[in-house]
């Protein structure tokens, strides 16, 4: 067997005295870029969601976009409506379907008016809007919800 080559021994011996350095140096650089960069499609999600719920909530009241989701043929957009109304599970929502078709008719409106969404459908994406109660005390209640196709938009 030949011997161990001298570089080894003088590479373990500097590891030795400064290898906890190091591993220091590259634990903070990671830290640091992580902050810096780390979470980049969260923030650009984050962004996206700012400027889809500015553009729902301008002109139309008691809504607010809480999340949206993108799949292969399929956007869902899932809204959260609150009116302040102090509802139970003894007290329901009387004027639901009132509300339904006012709000449909709204956020169909949008969609078709917006060139991103027009565009998604015109490429054969589908658009789901759902439309949850806000004020409902537990759980989910659904209020409606709607595909929205490209025929539905341009007849």
């Amino acid at each position: 067997m030949k011997s161990t080559p001298k570089w080894i021994f003088r590479f373990l011996n500097w590891w030795a005295g400064k290898g906890g350095f190091v591993l220091f140096f590259v634990a903070l650089f990671s830290i640091v870029f992580v902050l810096l960069f780390g979470n980049y499609p969260q923030w650009e999600y984050q962004n996206k969601l700012k400027i889809l719920n500015s553009y729902f909530s301008n002109d139309i009241a008691n809504i607010q976009l809480s999340y949206f989701t993108e799949t292969e043929n399929n956007y869902k957009l899932s809204f959260i409506y609150s009116d302040g109304a102090e509802l139970s599970y003894e007290k329901r929502r009387q004027n639901k379907p009132e509300i339904a078709q006012v709000y449909k008719t709204k956020l169909l409106d949008k969609v078709c008016l917006s060139e991103e969404f027009t565009d998604r459908l015109h490429w054969g994406q589908m658009i789901e809007v759902d439309v949850k109660d806000g004020d409902w005390p537990s759980g989910v209640s659904q209020l409606f919800n709607m595909r929205i196709e490209y025929d539905r938009c341009h007849t």
